[in-house]
C-alpha cells in the first residue's frame, strides 16, 4: 500500500505518544496553504510534527496527499530521532 505523507507523520506522532493530543483537530491552525487537503483528522498530527521540526514544508506547502518518498520518510525518521529534545 502507498503511504501518504500525512499518514507517515501519523505514524511518527503515534510513536511520540502525542495522538491524544493530535485528536484534538479543533485547536490547530492552518500552517500550510494547503491545509485544506489534510484530512481533517490528521491536521492535529501534522501541526505538531511541524511543531517539533519533524516535517516542513516546501515553500509554504506540505502536499499531504503527496506519495511518502523514501528520502521524506528519512528525514521525517532522522528529525524525530535527532530533533533536539
Amino acid at each position: 500500500k502507498i503511504v501518504t505523507k500525512e499518514e507517515g507523520i501519523k505514524y511518527i506522532i503515534r510513536a511520540l505518544k502525542y495522538d491524544k493530543i493530535a485528536d484534538l483537530t479543533e485547536i490547530y491552525k492552518e500552517l500550510f496553504k494547503d491545509t485544506k487537503d489534510i484530512d481533517p483528522q490528521l491536521k492535529g498530527y501534522v501541526s505538531i510534527a511541524y511543531g517539533l521540526k519533524i516535517v516542513e514544508g516546501n515553500k509554504g506547502y506540505l502536499n499531504p496527499k503527496a506519495e511518502l518518498k523514501r528520502e521524506d520518510g528519512a528525514n521525517m525518521i532522522y528529525n524525530y530521532l535527532f530533533r533536539g529534545n
